[in-house]
C-alpha cells in the first residue's frame, strides 16, 4: 500500500494513505526519529540504526549508520545517504544499487 504521509500526533506516529486515513499508529519511542517515506516504507533513525518499516510499523531491515552514512532523503524506491565523497542508493532493505561521487 503507498504512504501517503507519517505524522506525530502527540507521542504516536501515524501513517496516513492517500485517502486521509490513520492506516497504523505506534509510540514515537518504538521507532525512534523520523527520517523520511519512500512509496512504501518508511525510514527512522534510532540510536546508531536506521530501520525501514512498512505501512503497518513492521521491521524490514536495519543498518548501521557506520555502514551507510549520514541520512539525505527517500525517495520513490530509493533511499540515499552521504559518505565522504559518495552518495549511496539502497533500496529499502538496504541493498547498494549503486554509488555516485560527489
Amino acid at each position: 500500500m503507498a504512504i501517503s504521509d507519517v505524522r506525530l500526533n502527540g507521542n504516536y506516529y501515524q501513517v496516513i494513505d492517500g485517502n486521509g486515513r490513520v492506516i497504523k499508529e505506534t509510540h514515537h519511542d518504538h521507532l525512534g526519529e523520523l527520517c523520511g517515506i519512500g512509496n512504501d516504507f518508511i525510514v527512522f533513525l534510532k540510536g546508531n540504526y536506521y530501520g525501514t518499516y512498512d505501512e503497518n510499523f513492521k521491521l524490514i531491515k536495519e543498518k548501521h549508520k557506520d555502514h551507510t552514512g549520514s541520512f539525505k532523503n527517500a525517495v520513490g524506491s530509493s533511499i540515499n545517504f552521504i559518505k565522504g565523497n559518495y552518495i549511496g542508493i539502497y533500496d529499502k532493505s538496504f541493498n547498494l544499487n549503486r554509488e555516485q561521487h560527489i
